[in-house]
């Protein structure tokens, strides 16, 4: 009899199935074993803020835990994943030696350039790095992933302190092209949700470092509570949201009338 155990994935112990294990470790899931055999080459990976546009750094950490000299042959592999852990496209892939004598630790860093994922990016912005080695004098293998967030220039949202019905009320949006490119074509959206949807904002050109606003107005004519929900495209930033929650109260005067349009 067939045991189709065997045939739906990797092998337990080998180079793909730790890679698996690895991966399903980034986002909450928990071994169970059985573990692979330790290595005396310990590897750790560290990120640099990662800013899209603006590239950053992934920093390996070789240390040979053992008094003997270790060889180590070492691939990286980056890849543009959706927010649920599935690939899209690979953008990298470098091979690496180290060789370490007893004891010794040793560092290398590879920078990555914005060029390397611009336009490839997806969903949140998620990147996925495989580091996977061999250490040759005893053919134990290194595997770690590392999941890396981008960060995008900020979106804020500002609401009228304490809002009542009848009363003006004001939201205010603001974002800042913090990076060093300029953006074009960007689309800006701006909503109370399942209440009241405004005319979306278009700019041509946002030029780096500098601060574009929107600005609504307008008297509430009941209570309620929501959410203010604004996002930004501009490819090839991945989407930009922020949300503000708001309570607008019953007003206990009779409000004045003001030339603002009445709105929900």
């Amino acid at each position: 009899m067939t045991n189709l155990s065997e045939r739906s994935g990797p092998r337990t112990g080998t180079v793909e199935s730790e890679m698996t294990v690895k991966n399903a470790e980034q986002y909450g899931c928990r071994r169970k074993g059985p573990y692979a055999p330790p290595s005396d080459v310990e590897l750790k990976v560290e990120v640099s803020p990662a800013l899209v546009y603006e590239g950053f750094k992934v920093t390996l950490h070789l240390t040979n835990l053992s008094s003997s000299s270790r060889t180590i042959d070492l691939y990286i592999s980056g890849n543009v994943v959706y927010y649920t852990g599935v690939h899209s496209t690979q953008f990298k892939f470098q091979n690496l030696q180290a060789a370490l004598t007893g004891w010794e630790t040793a560092t290398q860093t590879l920078a990555i350039d914005s060029s390397e994922y611009e336009g490839k990016l997806v969903d949140q912005g998620m990147l996925l790095f495989f580091i996977v080695g061999n250490v040759k004098e005893t053919n134990k293998a290194l595997i770690t992933t590392k999941v890396v967030n981008m960060e995008t220039p900020k979106l804020t949202i500002m609401v009228s302190e304490n809002p009542m019905v009848g009363d003006v009320m004001t939201i205010r949006i603001e974002f800042k092209n913090s990076s060093s490119h300029d953006l074009e074509d960007t689309y800006l959206h701006l909503e109370i949700a399942g209440v009241w949807v405004f005319a979306p904002k278009t700019y041509k050109k946002i030029l780096s470092n500098t601060t574009v606003t929107w600005v609504e107005s307008f008297v509430p004519r009941r209570a309620t509570r929501a959410l203010v929900i604004a996002s930004l495209y501009s490819s090839p930033l991945p989407p930009v949201y922020t949300e503000e929650e708001i309570h607008i109260r019953e007003n206990a005067v009779q409000p004045e009338l003001y030339p603002f349009p009445g709105i929900f």
